[in-house]
Order: C-alpha cells, then sequence, then structure tokens
C-alpha cells in the first residue's frame, strides 16, 4: 500500500502545481539535455525466488548426479541423502551500484520528453545445508550437516521513455517529475554452487540430458531471461549550476515485469540516483 501511495501522491502533486502559476523554468523549448547518472538499485526480492535450486536450474543437478556424487563424498569426507538438503527460504538481492544516461528534449519551458537508459548488476547470496547420513549422534565437535553457498548474478538493462515536468523553487533549484513506460532486458548470468573447495554451476546448460563428466555432451549457451515492462515514475531536485551545467538529485521507482521462468510478475523496484546533467545543447 505504501507503493501504491508514492505513486498516487506523485499523480496528485504534479495535477495540483499546474493549476498554480509560478516562475519560469530554467529549461528552455527547442533545448536538449545530457546526463549521465550513478545510484543505487534495490530489486523486489521476488524473482530472487528462481536462484534458490529449485526449479529450472535446480541443485539436484548436482548433489543427485551419480557421476559427481563420488566426488563431493571424497571432499566433504561423509556420505549425504539428496532427500534431506535444506535449501535458502528467503533469497533477496544486495542493493547494486545503477549507472545510466538520460536525454530530454524540451517542447515547452519546463516540459520534456525523456529518454532514458539504466544499467544494473544484481547479485543474491545464501547458502543451503547438504546433511550427511553417516552421522546418526552429532556433538558439539562434530555437525551434522554442511553449510554451502549458493549464489548468482544477473544483468538489468532498462530503457525509459516518457515525459518530465519541471517547477522552479527559487533561482537555483526546481524540483521535477518523470513518469513514462520501461522495457527491462534481464539476462541470469551465473548460478552456482559451493560444497567445500568444489563449485558446480547449476544453471541449465544442458537442457533435459544429465550431465555425465568428461564425456562430448553438448553444452548449450541457453539464455534464462528476457523483456519485460511495465511503467517508471520519478521526482527529484534540480540545482542549476549555470545555464550550461547542473546536478539532479532523484528517485525513480519502477513497476514492471521481468522475464525469468515463473517470476514473471509485475513487482515494484527503487532506484535513487545522481546525475550530472549537460543543458541547452
Amino acid at each position: 500500500m505504501k507503493k501504491i501511495g508514492f505513486i498516487l501522491l506523485a499523480f496528485t502533486a504534479i495535477v495540483s502545481s499546474v493549476s498554480h502559476s509560478m516562475a519560469q523554468s530554467s529549461t528552455q523549448k527547442g533545448t536538449w539535455d545530457a546526463a549521465f547518472s550513478t545510484g543505487f538499485f534495490f530489486a523486489n526480492k521476488y524473482t530472487a525466488g528462481f536462484y534458490d535450486g529449485t526449479g529450472t536450474n535446480n541443485i539436484n543437478r548436482i548433489v543427485g548426479n551419480q557421476y559427481l556424487r563420488e566426488d563431493i563424498i571424497r571432499e566433504i569426507d561423509h556420505t549425504y541423502d539428496t532427500t534431506d538438503i535444506e535449501l535458502p527460504g528467503n533469497m533477496k538481492y544486495k542493493p547494486a551500484m545503477s549507472v545510466g544516461f538520460t536525454g530530454a528534449y524540451y517542447l515547452a519551458d519546463g516540459f520534456a520528453i525523456i529518454f532514458q537508459g539504466t544499467y544494473v548488476k544484481l547479485k543474491t547470496v545464501n547458502s543451503f545445508l547438504l546433511h550427511y547420513n553417516d552421522i546418526q549422534f552429532p556433538t558439539n565437535t562434530i555437525e551434522s550437516y554442511l553449510i554451502c553457498p549458493i549464489y548468482a548474478s544477473e544483468e538489468r538493462t532498462m530503457l525509459d521513455i516518457g515525459i518530465r515536468r519541471s517547477y522552479p523553487i527559487n533561482e537555483i533549484t526546481e524540483w521535477f517529475f518523470e513518469t513514462g513506460f520501461n522495457f527491462t532486458n534481464t539476462i541470469v548470468q551465473d548460478h552456482k554452487i559451493e560444497i567445500g573447495d568444489l563449485t558446480y554451476s547449476i544453471k541449465s546448460n544442458y537442457k533435459n540430458t544429465p550431465y555425465v563428466p568428461n564425456t562430448n555432451y553438448q553444452d548449450y549457451d541457453i539464455q534464462q531471461g528476457g523483456i519485460g515492462w511495465g511503467t517508471m515514475v520519478g521526482l527529484g531536485t534540480n540545482f542549476n549550476f549555470s545555464e550550461q551545467l547542473s546536478l539532479q538529485v532523484a528517485v525513480t521507482g519502477y513497476w514492471n515485469t521481468t522475464k525469468i521462468p515463473g517470476y514473471e510478475g509485475f513487482k515494484f523496484h527503487v532506484n535513487p540516483i545522481v546525475r550530472l546533467v549537460f543543458k541547452n545543447l
């Protein structure tokens, strides 16, 4: 509800502001702005559930593989039961740095069409428990399980097309509102687990064929992800240093989809940013 309230509040602010007479904006009709941005992207944890070791990239491709099982048993010096593996239940993304470029063409004073591109690489890290089945009576010095990391990374490239409306506050500052359509290309880069000193990829690159070491099995470069869509809305403040240069501090919210298998619903993401703007080009 807070996220929906944020969007409604933004729309209400711009509608009410249109009815008030304000000073002329520092941006003028027929000019271009170009900006480089950086910030932090906070992704909704919904799609991180794809990396919990179930589904398409199933952890049993490794721990349940008869050809790899001997290597794992030798590494951990214990036998284990694939039916007694505790997978993480709360996968989520780490905050990630974003970089981007924004172009704006002003159709009127303070009103522009914007084109924006943003890139972010997201990472998620958690762990699963591999239980030993040859230790019946664990003690304080002998554990009955091994904690194993499971992690993944994905790239998102976001393209936004929308409008910006700016309103002066005083001679050097103004606030602005942005909204428009968003298209996001999401690509899963890697998905791995570690068992002791062994590292395995659980990304499904073998279609439905079980992996057999030291054979000529074809490793397919299967892309996981695709292009999703949605909307974006942003609020920010512009600090004018001169007629050619300004600094913008803003927060952009995305309500969009991804094409990660099984996780294609609309979710909300937040991207606080700082833009260095070259004006009146």
